[in-house]
């Protein structure tokens, strides 16, 4: 019903029953809207992990999405990868969750709560609540973001497939935790930049990684330092199209 024929409708009721009409017709308004809307919220789960949860315009609840989680940097927010995910969430039509870290100053930690155990459970919960394509979804982090996305894909290949590491750190003992058997289908993106502090780190890491038999390309550039890349969408339809071109 158009809105401008139902104030009208309004008007020549009277004062009795104007306004429970009104309230109706708004209340009705507010329940159909959001099936056309993307919507975005803030969870907590059952372990307390909070995130910021986003989901595609025209979400279907039939329809097999694509599952983005990405990771902050250090003193960085759940809003803060939000801000630069969002874009690319609505271009490659997926679902986007930005878990916090359980430190505000260290942004993610290893104790005394593991965030990377915490992101697989975030993972099987929105199994659980969507159709997700496991085959397209990514892990990606920003600086120390990064370095959790790194060590999560190579603690839990079977979860996380394709990751992302932008201005991330490979932090060295996190090698020794690598099984051959398990990374037939894993894909590792690292992006760092000429005299970053992670440009040794991420050299060194792909070298461990290809010493294992483990797909990954490593992209240098010559123009940013410790920043997410211009035309950052483009950038990461790009990598999400060399995940698959094997």
């Amino acid at each position: 019903m158009d809105i401008l024929r139902i104030f009208y409708k309004a008007t020549s009721l009277d004062t009795s029953t104007k306004f429970p009409y009104l309230i109706f017709v708004f209340a009705f308004y507010l329940l159909m809207t959001p099936l056309n809307a993307q919507q975005k919220t803030t969870l907590i789960f059952e372990n307390k992990a909070e995130a910021i949860e986003y989901l595609p315009k025209n979400f279907s609840p039939e329809k097999k999405y694509p599952l983005i989680i990405a990771l902050h940097g250090m003193a960085q927010t759940s809003n803060s990868a939000f801000e630069k995910w969002k874009p690319v969430a609505d271009d490659l039509n997926a679902i986007l969750l930005c878990p916090k870290g359980s430190d505000f100053n260290q942004g993610y930690t290893r104790t005394p709560i593991d965030d990377r155990k915490i992101f697989v459970d975030l993972f099987n919960t929105m199994k659980k609540k969507y159709k997700i394509d496991e085959s397209k979804s990514v892990l990606a982090g920003f600086s120390r973001g990064g370095n959790f996305a790194i060590e999560t894909g190579i603690l839990y290949p079977e979860t996380f497939k394709n990751i992302i590491c932008i201005f991330g750190f490979f932090n060295k003992g996190i090698e020794n935790e690598i099984d051959n058997s398990n990374y037939d289908l894993s894909n590792f993106y690292f992006i760092t930049g000429n005299n970053d502090l992670t440009q040794k780190s991420l050299i060194y890491g792909k070298k461990q990684l290809d010493q294992n038999g483990i797909r990954t390309y490593l992209k240098t550039s010559s123009t940013i330092i410790h920043a997410y890349p211009p035309n950052f969408v483009p950038t990461i339809k790009d990598i999400t199209e060399w995940f698959h071109e094997k």
